[in-house]
């Protein structure tokens, strides 16, 4: 059976439901869940996984994800469990922003307001990590004053270490999803 999602008029109004493959096709505004894990000097990054059916091998937030018919914004902490293996509750969880964004690619256009919550994790948390669902390859070690610069400077190139794969990443623009310079200009000033 289908996923459901709630679709949305661009200014927040509630439209209806459809499948997400739909939502897709027909470029209708939704809601997602993103979720940046920091520490006291680092933030991660996802490495997407060469399975994945869009932006393969990219890098992107820690997690993200649709939100479906029946959940709340909070619900989507449950991307968390099903992509990195760690159950994350809700109240471990602060509101970063919320973005409206439009990506586009060759298939559809994805126009989502990207809920972006911020969970603080420590190696416990980290070392329990198992990537579940094929989606993530490895979760990137940068640090966040850099991060920051990368968010505020497109030129920027930001280095990272896996936390599974003892790997060096260097990260330009053009290796992230393609999300706007406002995107990045507004993480680059919350964070």
């Amino acid at each position: 059976m289908a996923e459901l999602i709630k679709i949305y008029h661009e200014n927040g109004e509630l439209k209806g439901t459809l499948p997400r493959e739909k939502v897709h096709q027909l470029g209708e505004w939704h809601h997602t869940f993103q979720c940046l894990f920091i520490d006291k000097d680092n933030i991660y990054l996802q490495k997407r996984s060469k399975s994945v059916s869009s932006y393969v091998g990219k890098y992107d937030i820690t997690i993200g994800g649709h939100l479906l018919e029946n959940e709340t914004i909070i619900d989507g902490c449950r991307e968390i469990e099903e992509e990195l293996g760690v159950l994350i509750s809700a109240n471990q969880l602060k509101l970063l922003c919320m973005i409206p964004e439009s990506l586009a690619d060759d298939e559809y256009l994805d126009n989502e307001f990207i809920n972006i919550f911020i969970c603080e994790v420590n190696q416990k948390i980290l070392s329990s990590i198992k990537f579940n669902d094929n989606e993530v390859d490895d979760l990137i070690r940068v640090n966040i004053k850099d991060f920051i610069q990368f968010c505020l400077k497109p030129d920027f190139i930001l280095q990272g270490s896996g936390i599974t794969k003892n790997e060096i990443h260097n990260i330009t623009r053009d290796d992230f999803i393609p999300y706007s310079n406002s995107y990045f200009a507004v993480l680059g000033h919350l964070l």
